[in-house]
């Protein structure tokens, strides 16, 4: 009887082991990258008190936080107000880039503009599923809000002004310099 006890208190005691094994895997329920472990393998980690063993970072979807002036705040609400369009486009570039490549949306936008800035905070969500796009990193944003058909893109300095008003000279198809009139903006 003494053995067989002892058996079945050698039982309770792998089961008991086996539960505390199990207690050893540790799983995130996060996808990301992880950072450097804080705690060693076999360190005690507290019983009573949470420990933390690591960092992980979510990299995709990865957002983007910044801030719009007033004006380009009430042409953004002129725009998204009772609009069909769809989510609000945003494009990102980092910023050894030329061009804004990364595209996402618009997620979020705060309640109220700061008073002290004049500035309303938005948030952007993108994909990033190549991890191109790290946290922390200060990068350039762009909210195009509207297209305008058959616009020309040209530098300032080749916009010039007289009394009449802007324009630009343009070389003709006889290879005479004309002036055209030109609407900025």
């Amino acid at each position: 009887d003494s053995a067989t006890a002892e058996v079945a208190a050698k039982e309770a005691n792998l089961t008991q082991a086996n539960l505390n094994l199990g207690y050893c895997d540790i799983f995130a329920t996060a996808k990301g990258r992880i950072g450097d472990q804080l705690v060693k393998p076999g360190n005690l980690v507290g019983e009573l008190e949470k420990t933390q063993l690591t960092t992980i970072v979510n990299y995709s979807p990865i957002y983007a936080n910044f801030n719009i002036n007033e004006n380009s705040f009430l042409e953004l609400r002129g725009r998204s107000k009772g609009s069909e369009q769809g989510p609000v486009k945003v494009l990102l570039r980092l910023k050894n880039e030329t061009e804004f490549k990364h595209a996402g949306q618009l997620e979020f936008a705060d309640l109220n503009i700061d008073q002290s800035t004049g500035t309303y905070k938005l948030r952007a969500i993108f994909e990033n599923s190549d991890f191109s796009i790290v946290p922390g990193l200060f990068v350039e944003v762009k909210v195009p809000l509207n297209e305008i058909p058959d616009a020309l893109l040209l530098p300032e300095s080749a916009v010039l002004a007289d009394q009449s008003g802007k324009y630009v000279l343009v070389v003709d198809e006889k290879d005479t310099v004309q002036q055209k009139r030109v609407t900025v903006g």
